[in-house]
């Protein structure tokens, strides 16, 4: 479908003055893509990435860097260097270092999914469905419906990696996505009664009635 494959077409934009020195040393062939994350945007993954514990771990420049990277070589399976984060994490075993990799890569670029979804002619906009298949963290909030605007609170979503509330893609090691939800004529799979609704605070059954 366009909408997941425009996922492999992201953000471009010029290195920052603070990653300079780091990008010199870690030297990566950038991909082109056909849009450009603001400086913001960049700030906002990089804000998103340090709710992820563990990602405390990581200087500031370098988890920056890190996160810069990731926004920008998308399609890339290793848009930054492992050595570039392995001292922090001394004693964990180099293949599970793909999964701190992977969890900033998706983290970072979890912003995406907002952008389109609030740029999408035929998204409503500012809801999706939490899809959890194959994350084994999450399972419990596959296919509840919730909003943009109402992050899931870590004890909702029994998850100990973060401090504050997620979406889809912004924890340790979470494969879950954000599956847009399309006007009626344009949904793929009719959604169903009862739904599953995260509101205030908690996950709720409401019943839908056709008349």
């Amino acid at each position: 479908m366009k909408i997941f494959k425009n996922l492999l077409n992201i953000f471009s934009r010029k290195k920052e003055k603070a990653s300079e020195d780091i990008s010199k040393k870690y030297a990566i062939p950038i991909i082109e893509p056909d849009y450009k994350y603001s400086k913001k945007d960049i700030k906002d993954g990089f804000n998103m990435v340090k709710n992820i514990k563990m990602m405390n771990n990581i200087p500031d420049k370098i988890l920056y860097y890190a996160v810069e990277q990731s926004m920008i070589n998308i399609g890339s399976r290793s848009p930054f260097p492992r050595d570039l984060i392995e001292p922090y994490f001394p004693e964990m075993k180099k293949g599970e270092l793909k999964y701190v990799m992977s969890s900033i890569s998706l983290t970072a670029n979890s912003l995406y999914d907002i952008k389109r979804d609030l740029q999408e002619e035929h998204i409503l906009s500012n809801y999706y469905i939490w899809k959890s298949t194959p994350c084994k963290i999450h399972g419990h909030l596959n296919n509840i419906i919730n909003s943009w605007d109402t992050p899931v609170d870590p004890k909702t979503a029994k998850d100990d990696y973060v401090f504050n509330n997620i979406h889809p893609s912004q924890s340790y090691h979470c494969l879950c996505i954000a599956q847009p939800i399309f006007n009626y004529d344009m949904q793929i799979k009719p959604l169903r009664s009862p739904l599953k609704i995260y509101r205030y605070g908690k996950i709720q059954k409401i019943r839908l009635i056709v008349n």
